[in-house]
């Protein structure tokens, strides 16, 4: 269940860089397409939080490193935005 900004629980470990808690909710069947109001989903949330870990566990659970949000950012945008060259590499 999402909170008040529409994420999740998976969103919010995403965001801080909690690798074995988002490995204990992906084990325990959390939505992995689950996106928040502005569409972002948990790539775009890793990206921007510059989580090369993260995004690892989760492109390897099946997410997408080229979904985009309701603008059509994508999470190398969100990388490039958050300054973080090695994540922009991870997702390149």
């Amino acid at each position: 269940q999402g909170d008040s900004h529409v994420w999740s629980p998976l969103h919010w470990a995403s965001s801080n860089e909690h690798s074995q808690l988002v490995e204990a909710l992906l084990e325990a069947g959390a939505n992995i397409h689950a996106v928040s109001i502005s569409g972002a989903g948990y790539t775009h949330v890793a990206a921007s939080s510059e989580s090369t870990e993260i995004l690892r566990i989760i492109s390897k659970a099946g997410l997408s490193l080229t979904a985009t949000d309701s603008l059509g950012l994508t999470p190398l945008h969100y990388a490039c935005s958050s300054g973080s060259p090695g994540t922009v590499e991870f997702i390149l």
